[in-house]
């Protein structure tokens, strides 16, 4: 009901929000959203939530970033083809891989579900003419794979 009377933009904006404790509990609230359905996690990209959620991963604090890798791995949860897509496109793949230098336990196994959700949608649905996951290529030219081979 929250969503149907305009809850995701009010989200959006709180995102940018000077306040650190604002801009966690927002992360946290949207987590709850990107788990949901696709549906759900189409008003997230339609309203620039996603692009938000990759900033913050890359540039914010780290209890807020602890919220927002949760709400970026989640959208992996029940994203169609097509919004994975959209998602490795505006910068899912790195933004969780930043994650990945990180040394919180925990956000390093929600960061690499996220990541494996995302390498197995590629490799269901987005293989190239040779045989590759496009995905997996992304992951590799961010930067992401050594990361993995640090862990």
């Amino acid at each position: 009901m929250a969503i149907n009377v305009g809850l995701i933009p009010c989200l959006s904006n709180l995102l940018g929000h000077f306040k650190k404790t604002v801009r966690k509990e927002t992360c946290w609230v949207l987590s709850n959203i990107t788990a949901g359905t696709p549906e759900q996690l189409q008003l997230c990209i339609d309203h620039g939530i996603i692009d938000k959620l990759v900033e913050i991963l890359q540039h914010d604090d780290l209890t807020i970033k602890s919220e927002a890798v949760w709400a970026l791995s989640n959208c992996t949860a029940s994203a169609t083809p097509e919004q994975f897509n959209i998602l490795v496109m505006k910068g899912m793949i790195k933004a969780l891989g930043h994650i990945l230098t990180t040394n919180d336990v925990r956000n390093l196994a929600v960061a690499l579900e996220g990541l494996e959700n995302t390498l197995t949608c590629g490799e269901k649905n987005f293989v190239n003419q040779d045989g590759e996951n496009h995905f997996a290529i992304v992951l590799e030219q961010e930067g992401v794979l050594d990361h993995l081979e640090q862990l």
